[in-house]
């Protein structure tokens, strides 16, 4: 067979063939192995976790690597230590194949080899990359060393840099990368480390990510909650003070902008993770950026200073500002902002101050996607939500995508008291049902509430992906008998006695096992229910503080639970069904 197809043929075969397939189609005889060959090295990521690599990768490429993008390939896995050091040497030992390399990916979780042993790979390895186009880097307890970068001889080629990297300010030439357009730079210790690169330089750069800590789990980060959504979820109320004042807090790492460049970069991507912006670090990015060409805006975990620091003498009093100033962050930056269709957004400040967030949600115009993070300090009551479905109503016709997070903070170190947990009344959500393309959505609910919720969003047909964390589940009574549980024995057991492990209840033991069964038999009923209401429902995630339960909902007729493997895969599962579906 393999006799009658062109070169060419066999080339465009090799690209759409998994791993394994394309491995032993290769070793079939000596025209196959010139014919794929080449395939086999294009694109490398080294990861020992388990994962599916081939979904993410093929979507990243298709839709951020413009010139990767224009042949879809599957990535080859390298997962061992013994995998890792034959493929290490072979490069040594041939270094032409090495300029078959475009594509080059470390994940978190790396095979164990000594930092010096692959230091030493690399520097033989990285002056034969000729071809490589897309470098990401993300080890956390390994950086890549900067001079590593200079060791590669085309670094004109190179237009995806991303990854945590270790002496970025004395050991990395920007002029040389001018071709980049995807920068990603994380891991790095302070504000003086970035004011050394000469951001400038990057004339083609159109998405931007700065994350003072290295993130984990990069693929699969919509399969767990989010730090934020996993503090609302525990019993534990979070302290405002000591996010604010502690050693890993935010710092303000905006200061490699402070002075205006010549031209504005054109982006369509901002990330920052973990940075801290004052209301001046607004309007310097606006010098700095075009927005009217931003399309993606991110604020993950950042921090806003409203007031400028203030020094005391020993025996003066502390003022203590309750009002906010009159120009924040939100609304210096979001003045230039015209065409923003991704935002995610949770901007932490002293006050919990929230006003300038929704306003800026109000004044955009056709969001598609929208993720907010919203805190406000322990009162009695429920939260008042009625400004952020108003603002929401803006995008009735264009919102597809809607995440909304709510926590309770304090002021003070610890309360003596339980925490009190944040809900909002069940009329207010009536306001969402004007927007009628949502297709995914994710909601923080009492346990109380969850059966009455198809009541309120029945006009909400298009939902096909729903999202429920249950904020106050460990708050409920440790007797399980007013809260119309079937076993109140098991619940107290499992609740209230401090004599057993937490891990017990987590392991594979018959009692942990019926326990598990139970909880999952409970929340299919609402499965089941929420089917009815809506009827293009594909999948169903309830997450609890210490569980998460995952349904297929796609077979009205059954509607069964899914395991840990499709919890761990969730965003890519969701987002694969909804490619599919359009």
């Amino acid at each position: 067979m393999d006799s009658t197809l062109s070169l060419d043929v066999l080339r465009d075969l090799g690209r759409w063939l998994p791993q394994n397939d394309l491995i032993h189609l290769a070793f079939t005889c000596r025209r196959l192995y010139r014919a794929l060959h080449e395939h086999i090295y294009l694109a490398i990521v080294i990861d020992s976790s388990k994962r599916v690599f081939c979904l993410e990768l093929a979507a990243e490429c298709t839709t951020r690597y413009t010139q990767t993008s224009q042949s879809a390939f599957e990535p080859v896995v390298i997962r061992s230590l013994y995998a890792l050091t034959r493929f290490l040497k072979t490069l040594i030992a041939h270094p032409e194949y090495a300029q078959y390399i475009r594509i080059l990916v470390a994940q978190d979780r790396f095979p164990d080899v000594p930092a010096l042993d692959l230091n030493n790979y690399l520097i033989q390895v990285f002056p034969h990359l000729d071809r490589l186009q897309v470098l990401n880097w993300y080890l956390p307890d390994c950086p890549l060393h900067a001079e590593l970068l200079a060791l590669l001889p085309r670094p004109e080629r190179l237009e995806s840099l991303c990854g945590n990297f270790q002496s970025l300010h004395t050991n990395f030439c920007a002029k040389n990368f001018f071709a980049l357009r995807h920068v990603d730079i994380s891991g790095f210790p302070s504000a003086e480390t970035l004011a050394h690169i000469d951001f400038s330089k990057f004339h083609l750069l159109e998405s931007l990510t700065l994350s003072r800590n290295v993130p984990r789990n990069r693929i699969s980060s919509a399969s767990k909650l989010d730090r934020c959504c996993r503090k609302s979820v525990e019993t534990q109320v979070e302290n405002l003070t000591a996010i604010l004042s502690a050693p890993k807090a935010p710092l303000c790492m905006l200061q490699m902008i402070s002075s205006q460049i010549e031209t504005p970069h054109r982006l369509r991507s901002l990330v920052l993770r973990d940075i801290s912006v004052t209301p001046s670090d607004g309007r310097t990015l606006l010098e700095n950026i075009d927005g009217t060409t931003l399309n993606h805006l991110s604020l993950e975990n950042c921090v806003e200073q409203l007031f400028e620091p203030d020094f005391y003498h020993p025996n003066e009093v502390r003022i203590v500002r309750r009002n906010p100033p009159a120009v924040t962050f939100m609304d210096a930056f979001f003045a230039g902002i015209t065409h923003l269709r991704l935002l995610d957004i949770n901007l932490t400040n002293e006050l919990c101050y929230n006003d300038a967030t929704l306003r800026a949600i109000s004044k955009l115009k056709g969001l598609s996607r929208l993720s907010v993070h919203l805190k406000h300090f322990c009162r009695r009551g429920a939260y008042d939500i009625e400004p952020l479905i108003t603002a929401l109503r803006t995008h009735e016709h264009t919102l597809k995508h809607l995440d909304i997070c709510i926590n309770v903070v304090e002021r003070i170190n610890v309360s003596l008291c339980p925490k009190k947990v944040s809900y909002y009344e069940l009329d207010s959500l009536h306001g969402l049902c004007v927007l009628t393309h949502l297709r995914i959505l994710r909601l923080p609910v009492k346990y109380g509430q969850i059966e009455k919720i198809p009541l309120h969003l029945s006009q909400l047909k298009n939902i096909e992906i729903l999202h429920l964390v249950v904020t106050d589940l460990n708050s409920l009574p440790l007797t399980a008998s007013c809260n119309n549980c079937e076993n109140p024995a098991m619940y107290a057991l499992c609740k209230s006695n401090s004599l057993i492990a937490t891990e017990y209840f987590h392991g594979a033991n018959s009692y942990a096992n019926s326990l598990k069964e139970g909880n999952a038999n409970h929340f299919l009923e609402f499965a089941v229910l929420y089917k009815q209401f809506f009827p293009k429902l594909a999948y169903l995630r309830i997450d609890l503080n210490d569980q998460s339960f995952l349904f297929d909902c796609r077979n009205a007729s059954f509607i069964n639970f899914k395991d840990q493997v499709y919890l761990d895969h969730f965003d890519l599962l969701a987002s694969r069904h909804l490619s599919e579906t359009y």
